[in-house]
């Protein structure tokens, strides 16, 4: 399976319209995300650092979340994302996997190994699946500048 290692929102999204309407680069989650389960467009942008994204909320401005392009945070066991993409009808070509981030002590990013968001890049779908069998643990990736 090959998997988007994008640092910018247009590779995570690759047939996007240039255009800057935020129709044209939103991503449609059916089920929401938890905490924001009524929250289901949101739009991929680039934040001022190369390889940090924003997923944030089109239906309600408030959820804004950091996110990380799976190949710039750690290398994940293919078989759990090609499953649960699997079963999300995702085709492996068409996946991108995205890992939550939060600062911790004002500089440090931590990202969310355990329960990535899966894109699906030609439908422009999305779903947070929590992946069996591994540590609920979150690895540092970067320094906040």
């Amino acid at each position: 399976m090959t998997l988007a290692r994008a640092d910018d929102a247009s590779a995570v999204l690759p047939d996007q319209p240039a255009a800057d309407s935020a129709a044209g680069r939103s991503i449609h989650f059916p089920a929401g995300l938890p905490g924001f389960p009524d929250v289901r467009q949101f739009m991929l942008e680039r934040a001022g650092e190369a390889r940090i994204l924003l997923l944030r909320g089109l239906d309600d401005p408030q959820p804004c979340f950091i996110v990380l392009p799976l190949g710039a945070t750690s290398a994940q066991p293919d078989d759990r994302l090609a499953g649960a993409a699997a079963s999300l009808g995702i085709a492996g070509d068409d996946l991108a996997v995205l890992a939550v981030a939060t600062r911790r002590d004002g500089t440090v990013l931590r990202a969310n190994a355990r329960a990535p968001l899966l894109v699906d890049t030609r439908r422009r779908l999305g779903w947070q699946v929590v992946l069996p069998a591994m540590p609920a643990a979150s690895a540092p990736v970067a320094a906040a500048a």
